[in-house]
């Protein structure tokens, strides 16, 4: 297959300017107050007593409870954030709603963090799903089981054991690895591995997960172990997905000059000024002023339907000094 190289003649120069202020923006939590939290919940605690339950809880600014608190994000802490929804309703200022999952809840107590105002207060959400008992009765009498059987089928039994899972991470990955977790295999359990608080991969035997990092930020990851629908093994970790460092290059003005994305890639966009320039492997540019340019290749397999599929992806930058 022939593949046509795009000469590409930008008329004018985009000069580089770094403010710090903006690459190093926070992000809409990270300016919390390191002061004490005057944040109060109402009740203290949310209490879930059935496998399909809910309750609330209201966030108040402070102990006055006259002024409701304004709520910017609620969320169950760790893997287990899965067992529940979380719901800020917009027209009820100040109330989290958290309701269980059926299919997915498991006796114990949790963490609901709420940020608000800048600040953050953690509400416990205990779920004692002690109404089910006689629903165990009845279930364990028609499916012909022992209720222990039924305890277990419905997530209500919590083995007094946890297997110690040690996954070491470095503190950052450049973007466009491959980040492999290998965990020992166990064909009859069910891995279920989360990334940024989303299950991105669950099954039984699911013991490895590759995962294309193609995002630049903080990364959030997780994966529990269950064995006979109970909890056995869980792991959190975090880690920092930083850009590829940018390759400097220089070049005179008007002289034309061509770029090779890598092998292994079934579609490429070149960028500058975030304007796409190309759709092929080499790229060929002229600039006719001096300036300082970014040039960026993305290189990605084709979109594919199939959920399953990895998509593989890397971003390239090169930095260009035109005299």
């Amino acid at each position: 297959m022939h593949r046509l190289n795009t000469v590409v003649q930008l008329r004018t120069p985009t000069v580089a300017i770094a403010i710090a202020l903006f690459c190093v923006a926070p992000g809409p939590f990270a300016q919390e107050s390191l002061l004490p939290s005057t944040l109060v919940a109402d009740p203290e605690a949310i209490e879930l007593p059935a496998i399909r339950s809910a309750g609330e809880v209201r966030i108040y600014a402070d102990e006055t409870r006259a002024v409701p608190a304004r709520i910017e994000k609620a969320a169950i802490d760790g893997p287990y954030a899965r067992f529940f929804h979380v719901l800020v309703p917009a027209e009820r200022p100040g109330v989290v709603r958290v309701a269980t999952r059926p299919d997915r809840v498991e006796a114990g107590s949790y963490d609901l963090r709420v940020h608000a105002d800048g600040q953050q207060i953690v509400v416990p959400v205990l779920a004692t799903l002690a109404d089910e008992e006689t629903i165990i009765e009845r279930d364990a009498e028609m499916l012909g089981q022992t209720e222990e059987a039924v305890r277990i089928r419905y997530g209500l039994a919590k083995p007094l054991w946890r297997e110690n899972l040690e996954i070491s991470l470095p503190d950052s990955y450049t973007e466009g690895a491959i980040l492999t977790l290998d965990l020992e295999p166990h064909p009859n359990r069910w891995f279920t591995w989360v990334v940024n608080d989303i299950a991105v991969l669950e099954g039984h035997g699911e013991n490895v997960l590759r995962l294309p990092l193609d995002e630049v930020g903080p990364l959030k990851l997780a994966v529990e172990v269950r064995d006979n629908g109970a909890v056995v093994a869980g792991w959190e970790g975090a880690l920092r997905v930083d850009p590829e460092p940018a390759i400097p290059i220089r070049r005179r003005a008007n002289e034309t000059f061509r770029l090779m994305a890598p092998d292994g890639f079934e579609r490429y966009e070149w960028r500058v000024d975030d304007e796409i320039l190309s759709r092929e492997q080499t790229c060929a540019f002229r600039f006719p002023k001096p300036g300082a340019y970014d040039i960026e290749c993305r290189a990605l397999d084709p979109e594919n339907p199939d959920a399953a599929a990895k998509r593989l992806f890397r971003r390239i930058t090169w930095r260009a000094e035109i005299r």
